[in-house]
């Protein structure tokens, strides 16, 4: 565990410092110390040492030399293994691996050293933040102390991350370099520079490579033998259609593996070559791993031909049959690249390891060079993985932990269906990464798909990155820590209000998943009550500081999403011919991704309404409206003097299209069934959205301060029903504001 100083008085500190002998780094905003990184140090290293003066320039006021050479008789800060053994001839760093850290005092110097990687510069940010008391709680808050004086006492840390992989994307702030370096994440979402260390980064993709290896459209119709035999036919999707992924490949096919080896080969000899091809930009130094997966699929994707049923028969699980896959393809990439690590997932069908039986003594394990991620789709996340609640992913990992001796856990940090709802598993993060250390798990990845809806997503993201470097802390500390800092004087009533969330699922003890609905008995009115007294009272205690009264309203805003998904909207009540899972209607009234000033509406698909694919044709919601493909309708609870309505189209990029063309849209007093009491007031297009992440409004429309009760937009059919041109059969909408009359501003 790092060594972290207890909270005491200045006096103390004082009295502590003069008794065991005081290194001063800088004096009343002098600098006291020189750093010094030798001239062969590695980028990294140079990259530490500016890191380490900047911030103590931000702390004391005080600009620091960087030298090549220890200064006898001063105080030095020695960056790097070379530095150290200036000043430590027999400083090591075995056995703390390529980021390990040594933090250590030695006489008047001070060492930052540590592993070949990311060692130097993670001693660096650990004595910045432990020792300094810096903070980096986004890429844009953070909390730097100012010390004109700063000065420590004697230091010997020496600690090694249990975990070799590190990565969450619960966060847009998870994918800044500066921020991941600084709370050291190393996986591919954080597009980590050359100078932090690079990053893990997996080729051709990140998951569910096969058809990317072998796409079905170039080598199905010649090598159908390569594919899934399923009910005596060979299939590449679902009736052949590879869109509709229901199949997979038939891995005991030597021919096919050859093929497969050989495109991958030439997907790493472009990243090896620096070449930019499909995926990625290989501009920085990443350790490669080489993903081999099948495609996403809850089916059964496995091929029916006697060979590989055979191996599924002998391992007790489709696992077995791709153990031994992965297995050859990591041998066959060994003759060109013998140091890329294959990765495969532990998913669906192939969760559950290969399991030894009486008549099954003998299974399959990985090779030294493949790395399997499970994954905790399967979990209920609003209790441990220890709960009963979880005992057959908890069982599937012990069984990977018997087989797999470099193990990650693939888990779901967020709500992917619903992700501004409130989503209370924070409780549960530190035990459950605790756990998996325990069962042998050696990576780990907090997935949320960087959506930046997601319900106190800035502190999901540094929880979940401070727990994988350092396991040992205490979960509840770190929401606490992190809600002071990054809430202020709001951040008390935040924690209050988290609590009542968690508080609720466990009494509730709802199945917490990944696509938990609104409707889940936590998610009661008299819970969200609860919660929202706590905002309210957390945005009143910041009233006056716009940047924390908008930290705090990006939680409000969870909590009303969570109220309109209960049918409560303020006064109004939203509703459309059909809309996808999580682009409901009500996202698009209650402003989620409108701008603080609800100028322009943002580009995030999950802010918006989109209907389904299905045609509602002829079908009206009312009789008052005109036929047409899709409708969105609102209807207030007491009619109310509307002077304009304004729409943003809906906005997203490269789908832009999905946004409604022709439009018309009546208006009633009434919401009667006469179709005399409804009236038009706009027949024509509404422009496409510009893809813009700050797209303005798409159309005005003036209605004199008449008296509303409802409101019915309508599209129109065919050709006119979309942008797409007829090639989508889904609409929808990003925003609908009105503005009453006498409202100066929407």
């Amino acid at each position: 565990m790092i060594r972290r100083l207890g909270r005491i008085s200045a006096l103390a500190y004082s009295l502590l410092l003069s008794q065991a002998g005081a290194l001063m780094i800088a004096e009343d905003g002098r600098p006291a110390s020189v750093i010094v990184v030798e001239s062969l140090a590695t980028p990294v290293e140079k990259h530490a040492a500016e890191e380490l003066a900047e911030f103590l320039w931000q702390v004391s006021g005080a600009r620091f030399e960087i030298a090549a050479e220890r200064r006898p008789g001063q105080s030095n800060l020695l960056v790097g293994m070379g530095a150290g053994h200036m000043a430590d001839p027999e400083l090591t760093a075995d056995g703390l691996g390529p980021e390990g850290i040594i933090i250590r005092t030695v006489g008047n110097d001070l060492i930052l050293a540590g592993g070949p990687v990311r060692g130097a510069l993670y001693a660096v940010y650990t004595f910045l933040e432990d020792e300094i008391g810096c903070r980096w709680w986004s890429h844009d808050a953070g909390t730097i102390p100012s010390k004109p004086t700063i000065s420590i006492g004697s230091i010997d840390v020496r600690y090694a991350p249990i975990l070799e992989y590190r990565e969450t994307d619960a966060s847009v702030t998870a994918t800044d370099p500066a921020w991941s370096a600084r709370n050291k994440c190393n996986g591919a979402a954080h597009f980590l520079r050359a100078d932090q260390g690079g990053r893990y980064l997996f080729e051709p993709h990140f998951c569910h490579t096969f058809y990317m290896l072998l796409p079905p459209e170039k080598y199905f119709e010649d090598h159908p033998e390569w594919f899934s035999l399923r009910g005596g036919e060979r299939f590449a999707g679902s009736g052949n259609d590879i869109t509709l992924v229901e199949a997979s490949l038939c891995l005991t096919n030597e021919e096919m593996r050859k093929t497969l080896v050989e495109n991958l080969k030439q997907v790493l000899r472009e990243q090896q070559d620096g070449t930019e091809h499909a995926w990625h930009n290989h501009e920085n130094g990443e350790t490669i791993l080489a993903e081999v997966s099948p495609p996403d699929s809850a089916g059964k994707l496995w091929c029916e031909c006697d060979q590989c049923t055979a191996v599924e028969e002998a391992e007790g699980s489709p696992a077995g049959l791709m153990i031994r896959f992965v297995n050859a393809v990591s041998e066959d990439l060994k003759d060109e690249f013998p140091d890329v690590l294959v990765s495969t997932l532990a998913y669906h069908d192939t969760r559950k390891p290969p399991w030894p039986s009486p008549d099954r003594t003998k299974i399959t394990k990985t090779s030294d060079d493949v790395i399997v991620r499970l994954s905790t789709i399967k979990c209920s996340f609003g209790r441990p993985f220890t709960h009963a609640n979880n005992t057959a992913v908890y069982q599937d990992l012990l069984g990977w932990s018997k087989v797999c001796s470099r193990l990650h856990v693939w888990d779901y940090v967020v709500n992917h269906t619903y992700a501004m709802l409130p989503h209370p598993n924070l409780r549960v993060l530190a035990p459950n990464i605790r756990e998996y250390i325990k069962l042998g798990v050696t990576g780990y990845y907090g997935g949320a798909e960087r959506n930046p809806a997601i319900e106190v997503a800035e502190l999901r993201a540094w929880m979940v990155a401070k727990l994988m470097w350092d396991p040992s802390l205490d979960g509840q500390e770190l929401i606490e820590t992190f809600c002071r800092g990054f809430y202020g004087a709001a951040g008390r009533h935040v924690v209050a209000y988290l609590d009542v969330m968690h508080d609720a699922v466990e009494k509730t003890d709802d199945w917490l998943g990944l696509s938990s609905p609104p409707t889940a008995d936590f998610l009661a009115l008299e819970t969200l009550d609860r919660g929202w007294a706590h905002l309210e009272a957390a945005a009143s205690a910041v009233v006056g500081d716009e940047e924390l009264s908008g930290r705090v309203e990006r939680v409000r805003r969870c909590v009303r999403y969570a109220y309109a998904q209960r049918g409560v909207i303020g006064d109004m009540v939203v509703s459309a011919s059909s809309s996808h899972r999580s682009r409901v209607p009500v996202n698009a009234v209650i402003g989620i991704g409108l701008d603080a000033d609800a100028r322009t509406h943002n580009a995030n698909p999950e802010h918006a309404w989109l209907s389904e694919k299905v045609i509602v044709s002829d079908l009206n919601p009312h009789p008052g409206t005109v036929p047409g493909s899709h409708w969105f309708k609102v209807e207030f609870v007491e009619p109310k003097p509307i002077s304009e309505m304004l729409i943003w189209n809906y906005n997203e990029e490269k789908w832009s299209a999905h946004g409604m063309k022709n439009i018309t849209i009546q208006y009633s007093l009434t919401d009667g069934p006469d179709r005399s009491e409804w009236a038009t007031i706009y027949e024509g297009e509404l422009p496409i959205a510009p893809e813009s992440k700050a797209a303005p409004a798409s159309l005005a429309v003036d209605f004199g301060s008449a008296e509303v009760k409802s409101v019915v937009i309508t599209s129109g059919k065919g050709s006119d029903m979309n942008w797409s041109s007829g090639a989508l059969n889904s609409a929808g909408l990003s925003e609908i504001l009105f503005r009453e009359t006498g409202e100066e501003d929407p």
